[in-house]
């Protein structure tokens, strides 16, 4: 849940600065999810969580 907040919240905010420091905190986010994938043996969503964590990271660099 926090990912997505943080992205709705970043994408509304009014500078680059701004966005890419919501969508800083939303990699963190996902990053802490995706190691709690990984402890549960939930390897497919871990792989999922990896795989998004690409598509922010570009995100984040395209700004």
């Amino acid at each position: 849940l926090s990912i997505v907040l943080n992205l709705a919240e970043g994408s509304g905010k009014p500078t680059l600065n701004e966005q890419k420091r919501y969508y800083a905190i939303a990699m963190g986010s996902l990053r802490e999810t995706e190691a709690l994938l990984q402890i549960t043996n939930s390897q497919t969503q871990a792989e999922l969580a990896h795989r998004l964590g690409g598509h922010l990271y570009k995100l984040i660099q395209s700004r």
